[in-house]
């Protein structure tokens, strides 16, 4: 779109819709962004107020240049600028209705007229834009001093670009632009986000190529855009506002942060910038309408990646920059965020943001937190900071089927770890969900509480599964891996992991996730029958894929950056480094037999076979750009894809000779799955959407799947009749039947999904249920737990209790050494009466690293002791 000064006297500056060079399309695809957003044209007045541009009438005529595009029939291409007005015609909480005023041959595109046309430029005439400058079409509008728009003509730009109906190579598909420049001529500005085909706005301002169609169909915020700008009573009784502010940690308002809100059941996405309602209030005031029904995350986030501020026009510029992503309220992660509720026809108002994220003194901030989980047992753990408090406690509400239980109050005990504060919620039965927040009272006698707002709770559900399978997921963009039932098909949970998570693998036995984080240099293991993390085990840097032992017992992770192999003990959860010497770039893709571990070069294009020790035992050449790796079933024959090549290649495990090689129809491919019963291989194809099924004895392609946008992660369920699909770009999961290979269903999922795992469904007995709720009564036996995990080789956790009788001894906690030496006091003072949670990190007393070996925690207190012996592995 080109705004043109026109007769009222507003400031412009010219907007453009551009084609992305393949440049930019690949920053694209490595941005983490969100997907949604509206903002309507706004322009400054000399007057110092701001106008709205849109339509008076709710009956706007189009008409269309007779002679059409050199590149397909006129009426081929009058068809398809019907069908493109017609996209917003149609939407059901709009008003606007955009009359077809059929062809003509006798005007041309000028802002005086009244007559709004669409007119391909063939020779420059009317456009004449620079040659390079990527501009497909531009919207010219002219309006009145009060925004009223008066005349818009869309004008294509025929002599530098191609246009088609479909997808021809560097063409442009027409009906894709052509929705958007309507878009533009309602009123609409450029959304600032992004986002894959299937959920990217139409207002996104660069043109990617997608599939036919697939950048013509209008997002939720979309059709939230036009029935704000041309609202009808119905929609706004149905829909909801959120409202509140985006200000510094000096108070000042914050103009141009997103501000995005996440429907937790339909996965929608609006959005908006503060500031973008100006005549709503000051410039850090957002407001996110047409929202349905439900709770959301919210997230606030700067401008950033291949949008600026010089793709919009009027009052969009200088935005705000340099604050960190946070979530509502004060949270790091998505998980963690208060969720709010919103309801039809009313405005939720008052949630408000401080940029910088930063705890404050008095405050409180999440440390852990229960996710939703299946399990009926509990205890649920909950743990703070609360910076200089006196006492700090939880109150907590049930609510079931038949109702809600009153509110209950637990005190939250120090864990003597700076600061943070914990507590357990007793074991909920099924269908239940607990509500809770924190109140903290400080040294000056003020009280706080997490969640800040008096009406906001935290929850979690005790689920209800429905005896299928689950998938977890890794969700890359959220941080987080997310739970679904795959006989519901919906998302159960979100369990919060490393920085940049990417890939997850399942222990043989079903019991245990391990998650590599590339940015945290983690690997975060969880339990599948509770959905918590169970451990964090640090490894060196970027880690990657993961393989494990064909008998369950190690698994392997490639540390990308680093040049080495990090092996784990699935049961002690000891951890050990393997340097390889010789690596050009990776290790990348990881495979194991009983004897070998085999790891891909990328760089040097070539497969290493090492030993169960670590040490080399040969190279051969691979593919170009070996990628993922896999073992058949029966341990003999080894498979890679290859990153940039169409091949697939096979090798025998035992010499690792070059056995096989598949030319693939593919650009080039990612993931590799092998079948459990070792008949066909699935192979992702990232830049092609595609899977191609190969039969792993002939290996010949068997069949096609078309698939997702960017597909990388590939698995089966644990009885093989499954197989399982992530799309990172579609954000979608796709189920395909392993018997006929079709796609037997798919459901979305926002976050960027990567690798996914899939177990059976935990199941708890009746011996399991809490048949009541009680409040937890203060200790009256002195006590001291056993310490988890054990061994360990990062952190070990132990609770103890104090009872009352207790008061006013001298208590301590000391590690103890093989010979009987202190090596580490924990505690050494009185302590009040109550449960402790204590934690300790494998440093004695002059903050060394302890050796390796048995140690002994002891604990005293009123002149009796309990201790508890310890393994620390490295």
């Amino acid at each position: 779109m080109n705004i043109t000064a026109g007769s009222p006297p507003i400031s412009r500056r010219p907007l453009y819709c551009l084609r992305t060079c393949r440049l930019l399309l690949i920053v694209i695809l490595f941005l983490h962004t969100a997907t949604e957003a509206f903002l309507a044209l706004t322009y400054p007045t000399r007057s110092g107020g701001v106008v709205r541009q849109r339509w008076a009438e709710k009956e706007v005529t189009y008409v269309i240049d007779r002679t059409g595009s050199d590149d397909m029939p006129a009426a081929t291409s009058a068809a398809i600028l019907r069908e493109s007005f017609a996209v917003w015609s149609d939407v059901d909480g709009s008003s606007l209705r955009l009359i077809d005023g059929g062809t003509t041959n006798d005007i041309a595109p000028v802002s005086t007229d009244g007559r709004n046309l669409v007119i391909f430029d063939e020779t420059g005439a009317w456009l004449n834009p620079p040659p390079g400058t990527g501009v497909i079409a531009v919207t010219r509008l002219e309006s009145n001093f009060d925004g009223t728009i008066t005349d818009a003509d869309i004008i294509f730009n025929g002599r530098d670009f191609t246009f088609t109906n479909g997808v021809g190579g560097t063409a442009i598909n027409l009906k894709d632009v052509a929705v958007h420049e309507v878009g533009h001529l309602i009123g609409l500005d450029h959304t600032p986000l992004q986002g894959s085909a299937a959920t990217r706005p139409t207002m996104n301002p660069f043109y990617t190529g997608d599939g036919p169609g697939e950048a013509s169909s209008l997002e939720p915020d979309d059709e939230a855009g036009i029935s704000y700008l041309y609202p009808v009573p119905s929609h706004s009784l149905a829909t909801g506002i959120i409202a509140g502010s985006v200000v510094d940690d000096g108070g000042v308002g914050v103009f141009g942060a997103h501000v995005l809100a996440e429907n937790t059941s339909t996965g929608q996405v609006f959005s908006t910038l503060s500031g973008a309602y100006p005549d709503q209030g000051d410039p850090g005031s957002y407001f996110l309408f047409g929202l349905t029904p439900g709770s959301y995350r919210l997230q606030l986030a700067a401008v950033g990646g291949g949008i600026t501020a010089r793709n919009f026009a009027g009052i969009f510029e200088d935005f705000a920059t340099g604050f960190p992503l946070e979530h509502y309220d004060n949270a790091a992660l998505s998980s963690h965020a208060v969720l709010v509720d919103v309801q039809s026809g009313q405005q939720t108002g008052g949630i408000d943001f401080v940029t910088g994220f930063e705890l404050v003194e008095g405050a409180i901030a999440p440390i852990a937190l229960p996710n939703s989980t299946p399990d009926p047992t509990g205890p649920y753990r909950v743990e703070v900071i609360a910076a200089q408090a006196k006492a700090v406690s939880l109150a907590y509400r049930i609510e079931h089927t038949g109702g809600a239980s009153g509110t209950q109050t637990l005190p939250m005990y120090l864990t003597l770890d700076e600061s943070v504060y914990a507590t357990d919620i007793p074991g909920q039965p099924a269908a239940s969900r607990v509500l809770y927040r924190i109140s903290a009272t400080n040294d000056d006698g003020t009280e706080v509480t997490f969640p800040s707002s008096e009406d906001q709770w935290l929850r979690f559900d005790v689920l209800s599964l429905s005896g299928s399978q689950l998938a977890f997921t890794v969700l890359r963009d959220e941080d987080a891996v997310g739970v679904f039932d795959t006989g519901s098909e919906r998302e159960l949970a979100r369990i919060p992991v490393g920085s940049d998570p990417i890939q997850i693998l399942g222990s043989s036995d079903g019991h245990r996730l391990f998650v590599s984080n590339l940015a945290s240099n983690d690997i975060t293991v969880l339990e599948t029958s509770t959905f918590q993390t169970s451990a964090r085990i640090d490894v060196s840097e970027d880690p990657l894929d993961l393989a494990q032992a064909p008998d369950g017992s190690v698994v392997y992770i490639t540390n990308s950056d680093a040049a080495s192999l990090t092996t784990i003990d699935v049961e002690t959860l000891q951890s050990r480094e393997i340097a390889i010497p010789g690596l050009e770039e990776g290790p990348y893709g990881v495979a194991a037999t009983s004897e070998r571990i085999f790891v891909s070069d990328i760089g040097a294009h070539e497969i290493i076979a090492l030993d169960l020790q670590g040490n080399v035992v040969t190279r051969s050449e691979g593919p170009d750009s070996p990628r993922s790796l896999a073992v058949s079933p029966d341990g003999g024959t080894l498979y890679s894809t290859s990153f940039t090549t169409p091949q697939l290649a096979a090798f025998d495990t035992q010499t690792l000779q070059l056995t096989g090689l598949l030319d693939l129809p593919l650009t080039g491919s990612f993931a590799l799955g092998a079948s459990p019963d070792g008949r066909k291989l699935y192979v992702t194809g990232h830049l092609d959407n595609t899977v191609i099924v190969v039969d792993a004895l002939e290996l010949e392609v068997l069949t096609s799947i078309a698939i997702g946008d960017n597909p990388r992660g590939v698995t089966f369920s644990p009885d093989g009749a499954t197989v399982m699909v992530t799309s990172a770009e579609s954000n979608q999961i796709h189920h395909v039947d392993a018997a006929s290979d079709t796609i037997i269903g798919a459901y979305e999922v926002n976050g960027q999904p990567r690798g996914i795992a899939i177990v059976d469904p935990p199941s708890f007995g009746e011996e399991d249920l809490p048949t009541a709720v009680k409040e937890p009564p203060l200790p009256n036996l002195f006590s001291l737990s056993q310490p988890f995990p054990n061994p360990f080789n990062s952190t070990i956790q132990v609770r103890f209790s104090i009872p009352d009788q207790m008061v006013g001894e001298g208590s301590s906690v000391v590690i103890y050494d093989a010979l009987g030496q202190p090596v580490r006091t924990l505690v050494n003072g009185p302590l009040e009466p109550g449960q402790y949670h204590l934690t300790w990190d494998g440093l004695n007393d002059e903050a060394n690293r302890v050796a390796a070996g048995a140690y002994l925690m002891l604990l005293r207190a009123g002149g009796e002791s309990a201790s508890a012996k310890i393994m620390y592995l490295k």
